[in-house]
């Protein structure tokens, strides 16, 4: 797995790599990336001495970050990172980065910061995640008091019979299974009301089929992800209005340290509509989250 961290300076974002750290996978190559967002020269007018100035002292910033945050990943005694100093509009080049060395797994901060003019992430973080075929570790800057880089993730994983949750539970299964000290595997129901009728799924006549489907395939889960020092539970939870809400509140409540879920790279429209899911919690979830994309560049290493 190919992976890739984004600094910009905010907490989030050296919270974003301390939790890279801990994931249960190995990286084949590990890319620390700092955008300088300078002033670009408009053809045919050149820059002003005093631009000049502003962009070398953004670069300059820029540059320091890029190496303080890999000397805290060398801390971390994971694989050796590549550091990357890059120029320009920072989602558009990220997103070039990303294509251009075929990252798996791009972590970066929820929250971002705009001094020193140097980008703010939490201003394209949207960008970037919506358009980007690589899966997502994105962190809103909540400080780990109790961070190493060993200590084992306790996870929650919003379930359901759909491909890309069944994606999520093969890329697990093939992790080192001892960096996960448990699982919990919830599936939420939907309260629909339709006319003042009660029309969720478990009110219609086939739910009790859909329920032992959705049993038997979260046993299956479990048995994959089984591991002598790895708890599993599953539930279900009925009557949730809004099933975002319901896995940020769960993963609060629960003291999860990771929600991981799945998507399925649909097309630009699709994935622009912040309709889905796993976007909303991306964009409001208080808890980091880690969405797993199933396309030819978010393969289980």
């Amino acid at each position: 797995m190919k992976v890739a961290i984004a600094v910009d300076g905010s907490r989030s974002s050296f919270e974003a790599m301390k939790l890279l750290s801990r994931l249960p996978f190995s990286f084949e190559e590990v890319h620390v990336l700092s955008v300088a967002s300078i002033v670009e020269v408009n053809s045919p007018y050149s820059l002003t001495a005093k631009e000049i100035a502003f962009n070398a002292q953004v670069t300059r910033a820029a540059n320091t970050l890029l190496l303080e945050l890999k000397d805290h990943w060398d801390l971390c005694g994971r694989e050796v990172a590549k550091t990357h100093l890059i120029a320009g509009n920072p989602a558009e080049k990220i997103l070039n980065f990303l294509a251009s060395e075929s990252i798996d797994l791009l972590a970066l901060g929820a929250r971002g910061t705009n001094e020193s003019g140097l980008f703010n992430l939490g201003a394209i973080a949207s960008a970037v995640a919506n358009h980007s075929f690589c899966s997502i570790l994105l962190h809103r800057g909540q400080s780990d008091t109790s961070w190493s880089p060993t200590k084992p993730l306790d996870l929650l994983l919003p379930f359901d019979i759909s491909d890309a949750t069944k994606y999520v539970v093969d890329v697990l299964a093939a992790c080192d299974k001892e960096k996960i000290v448990s699982a919990d595997f919830v599936h939420y129901i939907l309260h629909k009301l339709c006319y003042g009728i009660d029309c969720s799924d478990s009110t219609k006549e086939d739910w009790p089929d859909k329920k032992k489907a959705i049993e038997k395939a979260a046993v299956a889960a479990q048995k994959l992800l089984s591991g002598p020092n790895l708890a599993t539970r599953f539930h279900m939870t009925l009557g949730v209005e809004d099933i975002a809400s319901a896995i940020s509140r769960d993963a609060v409540t629960r003291a999860k340290d990771i929600i991981v879920m799945g998507t399925n790279n649909r097309s630009w429209y699709h994935r622009l509509a912040l309709g889905s899911v796993s976007s909303r919690l991306m964009h409001h979830s208080e808890r980091p989250i880690l969405v797993l994309k199933n396309s030819k560049h978010a393969k289980p290493s």
